[in-house]
């Protein structure tokens, strides 16, 4: 499912513009020139990425994604540069990361979101993932969805003219290269990229793409190098690719998605693949998503007033290994 917007005749922006910082590279999109070399941003260009098992190349950075029948497993590293050399001065190093979280959680809903690419400007004030956090509250309270595309699809809008204002008021002075990946439950199992992109047309792309997978998929995003080793189980490598299968626990995939990131960050990642790894790295953080039991909704909607040693019903969002920012 695909949305394009169309350009608009913009008035002069307003304030100061600053730029958008980022982790992530598109290679298999041709962007206008000043959309990623001559911006600038955090995090650099996208990384590689593809499933294990049909290779297939997308847009993605350092996270690791396996659904089970049990529910998904997510992780990601914590490192985020400034990715244009010729403004990287004292004060964006200063403000480069080993701990930024790439994983976050959608309260209220058995559902985590990942942000890559352009997620945040220079100065901060414009944020992926904090537009994200605002809008779904309102739109999970305000109305009841199906499923997981439905919800995404209301949300993805109002993240569009979230990002139209921002460029109109001069908040961001480009278009954002950023992606949004939604896996979890809205009744059925769902996974669902978001991308935003500047067009060749002048404006903004906005693309809304549900995914097929099952059960045993792994979707990597970082190293293709470091995936093939652990899938031809060399032996410099954890030997977790014998645990991937169609009946794997959630334990399982939290132990492969963990172990891809943390090779990649690992020395022997530099060694095999220095062109990749060399942007992934940091604080390795670890979570899961699975359905909520029937009528546990309302207890994820209000679980967090309550005291802490009520015990909660199992499912919804979990942290493995929680972020350390």
């Amino acid at each position: 499912m695909r949305y394009t917007r169309r350009p608009k005749r913009e008035r002069p922006a307003g304030g100061r513009a600053v730029a958008l910082c980022g982790s992530t590279r598109k290679k298999c999109v041709p962007l206008p020139e000043n959309s990623q070399a001559g911006a600038r941003f955090f995090g650099g260009p996208l990384l590689p990425s593809g499933s294990v098992s049909a290779l297939k190349r997308v847009p993605m950075t350092a996270t690791a994604i396996l659904f089970t029948s049990d529910g998904f497993a997510v992780a990601a590293d914590g490192r985020q540069r400034w990715g244009h050399s010729p403004t990287r001065d004292s004060v964006t190093i200063a403000d480069e990361r080993e701990n930024e979280q790439k994983i976050f959680e959608i309260p209220g809903a058995a559902i985590a979101y990942t942000v890559r690419g352009h997620a945040a400007s220079r100065d901060r004030a414009f944020n992926v993932s904090a537009l994200v956090q605002s809008r779904s509250a309102g739109l999970l309270h305000k109305s009841r969805y199906s499923n997981l595309l439905a919800f995404v699809n209301a949300l993805s809008l109002t993240l569009e003219q979230a990002i139209e204002r921002a460029k109109h008021d001069g908040v961001i002075e480009d278009y954002p290269l950023a992606e949004v990946t939604f896996v979890g439950y809205i009744g059925r199992p769902g996974w669902i990229d978001v991308r935003f992109r500047p067009s060749f047309r002048g404006g903004m792309v906005r693309e809304v793409v549900p995914r097929d997978f099952h059960s045993g998929y792994w979707l990597y995003t970082g190293s293709p190098v470091i995936a093939q080793l652990m899938v031809s189980r060399d032996t410099r490598v954890p030997d977790v690719y014998s645990l991937l299968s169609e009946t794997m626990s959630l334990d399982d995939a939290t132990t492969i998605a963990r172990a891809y990131i943390e090779t990649c960050c690992s020395p022997l990642g530099m060694q095999v693949d220095a062109e990749n790894c060399a942007r992934i790295g940091g604080h390795v953080h670890v979570a899961t998503v699975r359905p909520i039991p029937r009528m546990g909704i309302l207890w994820e909607r209000w679980r967090r007033p309550l005291s802490s040693t009520t015990k909660a019903p199992d499912g919804g969002f979990q942290w493995v290994i929680p972020p350390s920012g």
